[in-house]
């Protein structure tokens, strides 16, 4: 088992976050609020214990426009995109499948060094 964002799914690195209100007066009293919780430096989620099944980012050719959950275009038709997924078991039993996209250019329209 390792330490894994909540987020992303992604085995990851922690800090110590404070998610607190901060300074605050209540009929007078003053104070100063914290709520410290260890993040993920990826997202800055707060991280659980878990297993990483797979982690793997892959170039492809999309068939047929791509859409996100929200119905956003992703990734156009007959356009190359790189994929990265993430399967990840966490210790509670919970189950995380995430997939990223992100449409490359062109290759005749890619930049050239020089």
């Amino acid at each position: 088992m390792g330490t894994l964002c909540s987020c992303c799914g992604e085995e990851c690195e922690t800090h110590r976050a404070d998610d607190g209100i901060g300074p605050y007066e209540y009929w007078g009293f003053r104070g100063v609020n914290h709520d410290y919780y260890e993040a993920s430096n990826c997202c800055g989620e707060h991280v659980v214990e878990g297993l990483p099944l797979t982690n793997v980012t892959r170039v492809k050719r999309a068939r047929k426009d791509l859409f996100s959950k929200d119905g956003r275009l992703q990734v156009h038709a007959g356009k190359r995109y790189w994929e990265h997924v993430v399967r990840s078991l966490f210790a509670d039993g919970e189950f995380m499948f995430y997939i990223q996209r992100k449409e490359l250019p062109d290759a005749d329209h890619a930049p050239t060094a020089g």
